[in-house]
């Protein structure tokens, strides 16, 4: 049993998973479009093409105003 032990200690711990790639920044900044236009978060995920749960965290994140560095795109506001 105490070998095992001192075995299970030098094996290298796990790796972690990195998680989703961040999305474009242009994404996020075309929820902010579809917010400014009076959508809720969750119905803006379904026109922008992201999870709701992602939307409403960030723009809980945000809390409900858009960032300073997300401009809208080109053209737009």
């Amino acid at each position: 049993m105490r070998r095992q032990q001192a075995a299970d200690r030098a094996v290298r711990p796990k790796l972690r998973s990195p998680g989703h790639p961040k999305y474009q920044r242009h994404v996020e900044a075309a929820l902010w479009t579809e917010i400014a236009k009076g959508l809720l978060a969750e119905e803006t995920a379904a026109v922008i093409g992201v999870a709701p749960a992602l939307a409403t965290r960030w723009y809980r994140q945000c809390g409900g105003m858009r960032p300073f560095d997300s401009k809208p795109p080109s053209g737009q506001g």
